[in-house]
């Protein structure tokens, strides 16, 4: 039987008057079932079975237990987003000076940011100054993060040597493409991705060249990455990377999880970054490679020191 409830009626849980209830106990091995019939990771909850037995905790005290516990986290997860919303507030300015007119203002880059963080909850964890410094840093280049364009996106990063976690501002290839295109005055830049049994060929040199016709074949194993650029008085700027030359650039990235997901989007991204240091750069889009380089490599960008 039961000894020694696990709460007392009248103590506190996460701030919620507990009511010990007096529910029909439950045998051992049925208790075992039902804990992991609700939470499959047992190694998590190996502990609380331990105890559970040793006090014969009921089926319903446990549901009790779990739904206090949940609601004292949904309003820590409240209370982190009010404060990263105020210091939005406070920074405003700052967003206002940065932003360019074609962003179309600090209320609707606000509302594109915080959407960006309901859909990524695990950004509250994250040290709020970083959160404030990435988005001052997407409004000083020009990026809208997380917009669905691809240009930028905020992701969760561990600062080993600050002991905490950091949000840092990840550059997509069409955030590479749109900054070089602004530095090159519009004039157009691409990037493309070759697959086997496409027709290519191409030449460096003098007279660099590059002919592609895609196969169009579903799933096809990709062999080459190349950008293009043009320049207004009609000539061409273009670099080509094997797979093998894109694979060597990945095996050094410290994060392997968005070369998983996106591996054509980031070997696209990969050529841009090096033909982009060929051709005439802004101080933006040299911002931008400096930080996607230093994402890549494992490096803390330093979002903390923006905001300040």
């Amino acid at each position: 039987g039961i000894t020694r409830p696990l709460f007392e009626s009248g103590q506190r849980r996460n701030g919620v008057p507990f009511q010990k209830r007096p529910d029909t106990e439950l045998g051992s091995e049925a208790l075992r079932e039902f804990i992991l019939g609700r939470h499959r990771n047992l190694e998590v909850f190996k502990p609380v079975l331990g105890r559970a037995e040793g006090e014969g905790l009921t089926a319903r005290l446990w549901e009790r237990q779990q739904e206090e516990s949940m609601a004292g986290q949904a309003l820590t997860v409240k209370q982190k987003f009010e404060t990263i919303r105020d210091m939005l507030g406070k920074a405003r300015p700052q967003l206002t000076a940065a932003m360019p007119k074609h962003m179309g203002g600090v209320a609707r880059f606000e509302r594109i940011a915080l959407t960006a963080l309901q859909k990524q909850p695990e950004l509250l964890d994250c040290a709020p100054i970083t959160f404030v410094g990435a988005l001052i840093q997407s409004a000083q280049l020009g990026l809208e993060v997380s917009d669905g364009t691809g240009k930028a996106w905020l992701v969760p990063f561990n600062n080993t040597k600050k002991n905490r976690r950091e949000v840092q501002l990840i550059i997509g290839y069409r955030g590479m493409i749109d900054l070089a295109r602004r530095g090159m005055n519009a004039y157009p830049i691409e990037a493309r991705v070759v697959c086997k049994g496409d027709k290519f060929r191409y030449q460096l040199g003098t007279k660099p060249a590059i002919e592609h016709v895609p196969a169009e074949v579903p799933d096809a194993e990709p062999t080459h990455f190349y950008a293009v650029a043009r320049f207004p008085n009609g000539t061409t700027q273009c670099d080509v990377m094997t797979k093998a030359q894109v694979d060597k650039i990945r095996a050094r990235a410290k994060s392997q999880g968005i070369w998983s997901s996106d591996y054509v989007e980031m070997g696209k991204k990969t050529v841009i970054r090096r033909i982009c240091k060929l051709l005439p750069c802004s101080v933006e889009l040299l911002r931008a490679i400096d930080l996607d380089e230093r994402a890549e490599a494992g490096k803390p960008q330093d979002m903390g020191t923006v905001a300040d």
